[in-house]
């Protein structure tokens, strides 16, 4: 199906009228920002894009086929998901009631618990004054950065890697715990990304025998 479409407009100068055409052939495109996982308490970012151009339209939004908004704009925005939010989402770009552009493939959001990363500490047997232990940050799912604090300060920047090595010390016990993060979206007006944070992990004691 091709699809010509022209808005119109006037030359208030020399009094013509004008007409903005492209083509294109109808269908719709659902994405989903951050991603079509995500987790309860994201930020989730849904866009309608038409193929072949134009975005100055009303849009339709349907969830498992039935429409969940009265918003007609192109990009809507659930502030925090929460179970209820997973589902198929479709769009479509509405004309009047005799035109609408084809219905979009559904896309399926879900959205699951909030994960809690866990630690691993290497090696698990006991270690004595001036050994090194390797502490492991893990987590299930990929893409997140990683942070590592003690109890009482946080130990080193967000860009750290996934592991951290300390050597122990036997006049003084310290905690251990670590949490994850991953870009939830980026506010234009602030000029910043905003992030969302996992669980923290337990605590993890380490202290020389």
């Amino acid at each position: 199906l091709k699809i010509y479409e022209c808005t119109l407009g006037n030359d208030f100068i020399y009094g013509l009228l004008t007409a903005e055409c492209f083509i294109g052939n109808g269908k719709a495109v659902v994405s989903i920002k951050p991603d079509t996982h995500v987790f309860i308490g994201e930020r989730v970012t849904l866009r309608c894009e038409i193929q072949g151009g134009g975005s100055e339209w009303e849009y339709g939004w349907y969830k498992s086929n039935n429409k969940f908004t009265d918003s007609t704009k192109q990009e809507i925005r659930i502030q925090s998901v929460g179970d209820s939010d997973s589902g198929d989402y479709t769009c479509r770009r509405l004309w009047d009631s005799s035109q609408r552009s084809e219905t979009s493939d559904a896309v399926t959001l879900t959205v699951s618990a909030k994960p809690k990363a866990t630690v691993r500490v290497n090696p698990q047997s006991s270690v004595y004054t001036g050994d090194t232990v390797t502490l492991s940050c893990e987590l299930q799912f990929t893409g997140w950065e990683f942070q590592w604090s003690t109890f009482k300060e946080q130990l080193q920047n967000i860009e750290q890697a996934k592991t951290l090595t300390v050597t122990v010390d036997n006049d003084e016990e310290t905690t251990y715990r670590c949490s994850a993060r991953r870009k939830n979206y980026y506010d234009d007006y602030s000029n910043k990304y905003y992030y969302y944070y996992t669980e923290q992990s337990d605590l993890v004691w380490i202290t020389g025998s």
